[in-house]
């Protein structure tokens, strides 16, 4: 049943998803109720008021994408620095790490590779423009106290961007972004909700620009995106759910040892911190270097893990728990961005949040896949 907002029942679940979830971000609110009530509501609350433990697990289903390479939903092998041992909590189906305490930013090479060996740049020249196609899937896999949630489709967010070169200095690049277009596939297995959810997002994406700066090893010193002024009141802020543009330009910046000559077989790891909503993330990954591709360019191979943070700014909230692994592969350009990528990223959340006044502990997974491409003449 296709959960609507003619529904009293189903505008006070929306209501209060909307108020209790400002750090899971309303989109995840309007996805959690639209997926309960099609479902018939949300199970019983335990004597006491107390949330119910999680039940039986509902079977996950993969995505086309990651059911065509298996290998995405292996936990990567990360040579150093090694991922932080932390206790994990299962979740019916869904294995979560416990919050990790942070490390800093850093990027080590390992292995320098064969000869000829030469730096990897990602500044670019000022005055360069590229015209990207970023193609933005989703799977939601999830379950509600004892209640199995059937396994929900997010139509695909095809996004244009226009991205200019505007400094490139000693300490990074400068790149201003602007979307172009936006278009959201029609789908006929995702819910009226989530159809009429995505193509507002879609609506409101239009007239998105921001600048992003990078430094020479790839890390995100400022990111910064909000939509065009709808009135004289000026801009309306971006908020982070948007599509999920921001999470996805993040997960497709390569991380490069700047200062040391690499060639082909070359292998480094990269420590990096990115902020998912209300929840620091710090992402372990391992990096591979294969060059050339057909037209010279080198070719980056990513294993990598990414678990939640315990630092002071990013307190638990409503978000106990998440973590995952990202298996993507990066074809380097003249720029700061690749010139084509591929990317799966699976993480596991768990958080507590409350629905039609029962308190819920809600676990989820959700498989989002990306490509980024030169957009076609």
């Amino acid at each position: 049943m296709d959960a609507s907002t003619d529904d009293p029942l189903r505008r006070g679940c929306y209501r209060r998803a909307h108020v209790s979830l400002p750090k899971l971000g309303r989109a995840l609110a309007a996805l959690v109720c639209g997926v309960v009530l099609a479902c018939g509501g949300p199970p019983p609350v335990a004597t006491g008021g107390a949330a119910p433990s999680p039940g039986p697990s509902p079977p996950v289903a993969a995505s086309p994408e990651v059911a065509a390479t298996p290998e995405a939903t292996a936990s990567p092998e990360v040579a150093s620095p090694e991922v932080a041992s932390t206790e994990v909590a299962s979740s019916g189906a869904f294995t979560v790490r416990e919050r990790v305490a942070s490390r800093p930013d850093a990027v080590t090479l390992e292995v320098p590779g064969a000869e000829p060996r030469t730096p990897l740049s990602l500044g670019g020249a000022v005055g360069d423009v590229r015209t990207l196609q970023l193609r933005l899937g989703m799977a939601v896999a999830m379950q509600m106290g004892t209640r199995d949630v059937p396994d929900t489709a997010v139509p695909t967010l095809t996004i244009g961007l226009r991205v200019e070169t505007t400094a490139v200095e000693t300490d990074g690049a400068t790149l201003a972004i602007a979307v172009t277009s936006v278009d959201a596939a029609e789908s006929a297995e995702a819910t009226v909700r989530v159809r009429e959810a995505m193509a507002r997002t879609a609506e409101r994406m239009r007239s998105t620009r921001g600048t992003l700066r990078l430094a020479p090893d790839g890390r995100v010193l400022a990111f910064d995106l909000e939509g065009q002024p709808a009135s004289a009141a000026g801009p309306t802020a971006l908020e982070p759910e948007l599509g999920g543009l921001v999470a996805a330009l993040q997960e497709l910046l390569p991380a490069v040892p700047p200062a040391d000559a690499v060639g082909d077989g070359a292998r480094w790891t990269s420590i990096r911190h990115v902020r998912r909503d209300a929840v620091r993330l710090e992402q372990v990954g391992t990096w591979t270097l294969s060059r050339p591709d057909p037209n010279g360019d080198a070719v980056l191979s990513l294993r990598s893990e990414h678990v939640g943070t315990t630092d002071p700014a990013a307190a638990p909230g409503m978000i106990e728990a998440t973590s995952g692994t990202t298996v993507a592969e990066l074809v380097l350009g003249a720029g700061a961005l690749p010139r084509r990528a591929t990317a799966t990223v699976q993480t596991q959340t768990r958080a507590n949040l409350e629905l039609i006044g029962a308190a819920q502990v809600v676990s989820m997974r959700t498989t989002l896949t990306l490509e980024l491409q030169d957009a076609p003449p």
